[in-house]
């Protein structure tokens, strides 16, 4: 049960948001089932703020290979969160969250200067491919100066820009799109 005010808010806005993820739902049963839903969401949420500071965020590069080229032309970084107890955290959920909390321009940064931290320390992997691909949110895209603030962090580690590809996460792109 939800014993205070602020957690029950918290809940008819879960369930508001359950409601607006599947339009062809009318009605929404706030079941145990449900409420477990929003307990490990409520616990992510106020973890971000803890795995920002502590730089628990990891970075995994999935690379792609050319049969033409007959070699690896572009990685593909991918953020990973694990929690201490509930194990790995899905991007889908932890990246909608930290676009919720506005805490997503954080953790782009950090993860980008991760990436530019690999690359420094394995130059011969930078020389080897043509790019690798950064994901970006939306909300990244609409802070001031955002084109800015990216080169100056690839300008920190005096990498060439042309080796990053910046391609747009789903979770936010496709809710202005309708």
């Amino acid at each position: 049960t939800l014993r205070d005010g602020d957690a029950l808010l918290a809940y008819v806005e879960y369930l508001t948001a359950l409601a607006q993820r599947t339009p062809e739902t009318i009605l929404i049963q706030g079941d145990e089932e449900t409420l477990k839903g929003f307990r490990y969401t409520q616990e992510i949420e106020s973890f971000l703020e803890t795995a920002l500071e502590q730089d628990r965020f990891e970075a995994y590069y999935q690379p792609v290979y050319s049969i033409r080229k007959k070699r690896f032309v572009t990685l593909e970084a991918l953020s990973r969160l694990r929690h201490p107890e509930l194990g790995w955290i899905s991007p889908d959920v932890f990246i909608r969250l930290a676009e919720k909390n506005r805490l997503i321009d954080a953790l782009t940064d950090l993860q980008l200067r991760r990436i530019c931290c690999f690359l420094k320390s394995h130059e011969d992997v930078a020389r080897q491919i043509d790019s690798v691909k950064v994901n970006l949110s939306a909300l990244n895209l609409m802070r001031e100066h955002c084109a800015e603030r990216l080169i100056a962090i690839l300008d920190e580690y005096a990498l060439p820009r042309r080796l990053f590809q910046f391609e747009i996460t789903e979770t936010v792109a496709t809710e202005y799109s309708t």
